[in-house]
């Protein structure tokens, strides 16, 4: 068995200070809605990705239940650093949310030397909104069936085995040098421009394994050319229920989850924060909601800011504990 090694468990110091008092839905309604103006939603990524697509979904839904419209800006540029500084920036009244994925709030700031805003300081948390799930997914040149087996292959490789992902800093890049860390194996890294490229040159033999994001992986694992070993999560994937986790098969504790959040500028009244948490939970509840994020490889969650608070606190200590020990930068 392959256990989690300590310099890697998470803290339970909070990084992100969640509101004292969350409303619950009645009381949030019953209280009138607070936004007296349009309200930005800000996704710090182009048009047509993942998040855009998650904001999109939610947008009306939010603009019903906050009474005002939602306007949808994409503010993409320095893995999401612009648009996250720009809501930092905004008056702490709940008209400027984010849609912040993974990296914004917890691996940035480990990546990137210098930052305008301390992410750990400036945003409200208000409600995790989805999850997408990541595999373990090899080429035909590995003989592995299960996790364990691919690790034990891969020690035997001595080093001469490249894994792939997106970009240097992405969660691809930060969970595969995770797993070669836990596996105690050697493997190259090789930074691609997208997701596609790295599953393509899998199927070439260029690159032994990667950790996608289950969407993307999809099309490739439809031949059979490439395999998925495992989830990288501690829960089952709802749109692969069949797969086992890494955790189920062997690699205790691994979970490598990308995620989107919706926060706004820290300082923001609670209950502003609780009516905002109530609507949106509301429309992940949604049948056609979670339909359609579901035909995009998403997953709703929904939850407390304070539940999601304790997510990016856990976050941030096992992913910048990965990335100093690798001495990983974006710069």
């Amino acid at each position: 068995m392959v256990s989690h090694p300590t310099s890697f468990r998470t803290s339970r110091r909070s990084l992100l200070a969640a509101p004292a008092l969350i409303l619950s839905g009645a009381s949030a309604y019953g209280q009138g809605s607070f936004a007296t103006k349009p309200i930005r939603f800000i996704v710090p990524f182009a048009a047509g990705g993942s998040a855009d697509i998650v904001a999109r979904t939610l947008q009306p839904h939010l603009q019903a239940g906050l009474g005002q419209p939602v306007v949808v800006e994409n503010r993409p540029g320095a893995a999401g650093n612009i648009g996250m500084g720009d809501v930092a920036q905004s008056a702490p009244d709940g008209h400027t949310l984010a849609l912040a994925p993974t990296n914004t709030l917890a691996t940035n700031q480990f990546l990137f030397k210098a930052m305008s805003f301390d992410p750990a300081r400036a945003f409200a948390p208000i409600s995790l909104l989805c999850v997408l799930h990541n595999l373990l997914v090899v080429g035909g040149s590995v003989p592995a069936k299960t996790p364990i087996e691919f690790i034990e292959w891969a020690r035997t490789r001595e080093g001469k085995i490249n894994y792939g992902s997106s970009g240097v800093g992405t969660q691809a890049h930060l969970a595969g040098e995770l797993l070669r860390r836990i596996g105690g194996f050697e493997a190259t890294h090789v930074a691609y421009r997208n997701s596609t490229e790295p599953l393509t040159d899998m199927i070439r033999g260029e690159i032994a394994f990667m950790i996608a994001q289950e969407v993307a992986a999809r099309p490739f694992l439809a031949d059979g050319r490439v395999r998925a070993l495992g989830t990288a999560a501690l829960a089952r994937s709802r749109s692969q229920p069949d797969l086992p986790t890494l955790d189920e098969q062997g690699i205790k504790g691994f979970e490598a989850r990308s995620w989107f959040a919706l926060v706004t500028t820290a300082g923001t009244p609670a209950a502003t924060i609780g009516q905002i948490n109530a609507v949106a939970r509301a429309a992940l509840n949604r049948p056609d909601v979670s339909q359609a994020l579901m035909g995009q490889g998403v997953e709703p969650a929904g939850g407390t800011p304070e539940e999601l608070a304790s997510l990016v606190a856990s976050e941030i200590a096992k992913w910048g504990a990965a990335i100093k020990d690798a001495g990983i930068s974006a710069q």
